[in-house]
């Protein structure tokens, strides 16, 4: 009968008859139903089926199929099938849709950072890959100064024992402890749900009303910190976004602060897009939080594979604590894939214009 059967799959499944030719499950179970259903039509023993109406109502195709199939098989076509029976084959086939879509979801790339020993990150990757299961699939355990670009490929989100809030990357990142403790395993599973389509997206944050976003917005940004050029190097530019945020800051902190920024760079690019660079220091050291920003309107020579950067965003951390930078940061990540809203910045002449059409990147 296995013979029979799969032959009236390929015949009848259509689309999806591989897949249910290869389903073990579906075939196992199917045989052992048909083999009962066998003796019930030889004995005229009549079964129903409580879910037909359900099933002829949503489900009308699956069970269409189940006659066409059941006609093609020698074993039955000499018996006329009830709906009822028709209707309990159906079941198995909707079983195996159903565990074919689940297959067919998404895994996961994830990068795990684990700042101590072997064991303690061979514990954090085994904790994730029993609580997690089939939605992730680890690429790799390293540590925070491994990070660089061509481990960062194909990464979708980074589940990190280091708090890694302080540096800013493309992809989400989440921190846990090695422990993975069962409210971490829920907010990683949530954050896997509310990813959905958005793999290439920004760490999901709480949403905040645009009165937050404007607060936000006043207190890490002001006309001080605010450039437009038509035209400037990497080197200089740098130097005078830099000097700017010294302000307030102690007789040493331009000079480290320079030193942060190129050992973060070292890590993995601060380049966002074609036109986006957002460098930062590696890790706080200032007193006051705050965000530099400058425009070069005719592009900026970045690095060979970026020649004509527009917009470089340049955040100065505090070690007293960064309140609300997520928030700020999502913008960024989320203007990558707003061209349009790119060139209106370019174009801004004044900070208040800039600051207006930055908040509306939320918004549109």
């Amino acid at each position: 009968m296995r013979a029979e059967l799969l032959e009236a799959i390929a015949q009848c499944g259509g689309d999806l008859a591989p897949a249910f030719q290869q389903d073990f499950q579906l075939i196992e179970s199917l045989l052992v139903h048909l083999k009962t259903l066998l003796i019930r039509l030889e004995n005229e023993i009549v079964l129903e089926n409580p879910l037909l109406t359900d099933i002829k109502t949503d489900y009308g195709a699956s069970l269409e199929m189940s006659r066409q199939m059941m006609l093609s098989m020698p074993s039955f076509c000499s018996y006329t099938l009830s709906d009822d029976e028709l209707a309990y084959i159906a079941l198995h086939f909707l079983a195996s849709s159903e565990r074919l879509k689940e297959n067919r979801k998404p895994k996961y790339n994830i990068l795990v950072i684990c700042a101590t020993g072997y064991g303690s990150a061979q514990l954090l990757r085994n904790r994730i890959e029993k609580e997690l299961g089939d939605a992730v699939s680890i690429v790799d355990v390293i540590g925070y100064y491994d990070i660089n670009d061509k481990i960062l490929e194909n990464i979708d989100f980074i589940i990190s024992s280091i708090d890694l809030s302080k540096n800013i990357f493309t992809i989400p990142v989440y921190t846990v402890s090695v422990f993975f403790k069962d409210e971490e395993v829920r907010m990683i599973q949530q954050a896997i749900k509310e990813l959905g389509g958005e793999r290439a997206g920004h760490p999901l944050t709480q949403t905040i009303s645009s009165q937050q976003y404007e607060a936000l917005f006043d207190e890490y940004l002001s006309p001080n910190y605010f450039f437009v050029y038509e035209k400037i190097d990497k080197e200089s530019l740098l130097q005078e976004l830099v000097e700017a945020l010294s302000y307030q800051e102690d007789e040493h902190y331009a000079l480290t602060f320079k030193k942060l920024i190129e050992q973060r760079e070292s890590m993995s690019t601060v380049v966002f897009s074609e036109h986006i660079a957002v460098p930062h220091p590696i890790q706080p050291i200032g007193h006051h939080h705050r965000m530099a920003v400058a425009i070069v309107k005719e592009g900026m020579y970045w690095s060979t594979d970026y020649p004509a950067i527009q917009l470089v965003f340049l955040p100065s951390l505090s070690v007293y604590g960064n309140e609300g930078l997520e928030h700020l940061t999502k913008l960024i990540v989320n203007l990558v894939d707003k061209p349009n809203i790119q060139r209106e910045l370019v174009k801004c002449a004044s900070f208040d214009d800039f600051k207006k059409i930055f908040l509306s990147i939320g918004e549109k």
